[in-house]
């Protein structure tokens, strides 16, 4: 482990990982680090040498900013491990210092560690943090090299017109097409070059379909700027499932499907079929 700053938080040597100042009022607690992986957050504090430590999954609970957030420990020989929400991120960057308590009574760890340059270090970092396991998906990948461009770019003018103008910088435009099978066909087209405009990712995400009895791009999905995969196993109507994955913080995937003219999410068409079917109006029906 890499030795401790003195006050400040510094980044680790690789990978997304930041060392801990020196902890003041230790109890048990020698310091830690502050780690990514797979999008999920978490703390490493290092213990005492011999130290009799909590048991497995004692409570424990890290206050930033005055609010508590409670975590299961999980602790093995020398170190415990405390996951983290991403809601805790902007607390850490904008807080003066935070306090960690895990267990009680004889066995109780406890400490406070001073948050100075913490949020120059989560930032750089966390784009260093590695995606969840997509496996079992298709990766659809986004190019500024592709013929699709081509096809996108006047699809997408005046999107890019109302980008030039608003942020003063040249965008860039990627893009693929996806063959769906005979008589379908999808193209997916991405802008990029400002979070200030498009959010954490600084891209939106369009989707266009075009059929064999409609032979012209029309516009089927629009978010912000997303991991794009293809569900192989599922589709509707012949059109296949999309997932999608948040570009900064994602761990919960989303299901969009084929509502007949265009994607929605998975949950709200489902919601939509579930509705009871309308019941004529009074004085509609009858004999």
């Amino acid at each position: 482990m890499p030795a401790l700053a003195a006050d400040v938080w510094e980044e680790g040597g690789s990978g997304a990982v930041a060392i801990l100042p020196e902890p003041r009022y230790p109890q048990g607690i020698t310091g830690g680090s502050f780690f990514c992986t797979e999008q999920q957050w978490g703390f490493i504090f290092r213990t005492e040498s011999g130290r009799v430590l909590p048991e497995n999954g004692a409570a424990g609970s890290i206050t930033v900013r005055g609010e508590p957030y409670p975590f299961a420990a999980e602790v093995s020989p020398g170190s415990v491990h405390a996951a983290v929400p991403v809601a805790m991120l902007e607390g850490l960057k904008s807080g003066t210092s935070m306090a960690v308590t895990v267990g009680e009574g004889d066995t109780k760890l406890a400490a406070v560690f001073n948050l100075n340059a913490s949020r120059r270090v989560i930032e750089a970092i966390a784009p260093r943090c590695s995606q969840i396991d997509m496996d079992g998906y298709e990766s659809v990948t986004l190019s500024q090299m592709s013929l699709a461009v081509i096809s996108a770019k006047p699809l997408l003018e005046e999107e890019l017109r109302l980008f030039r103008q608003v942020t003063g910088k040249q965008p860039a435009l990627a893009a693929e097409f996806i063959d769906v099978g005979p008589g379908r066909q999808l193209m997916f087209a991405s802008i990029c070059g400002s979070t200030a405009y498009y959010g954490d990712s600084g891209c939106n995400l369009n989707g266009f379909a075009m059929t064999a009895d409609a032979p012209e791009w029309r516009e089927v999905y629009n978010t912000e700027g997303m991991h794009l995969f293809l569900d192989p196993n599922t589709s509707n109507g012949g059109w296949p499932n999309l997932v999608t994955l948040s570009v900064v913080g994602g761990t919960e995937p989303t299901h969009w499907v084929w509502g007949g003219d265009r994607y929605m999410l998975r949950d709200q068409l489902i919601s939509e079929e579930d509705l009871p079917a309308e019941e004529p109006e009074e004085g509609d029906g009858g004999d």
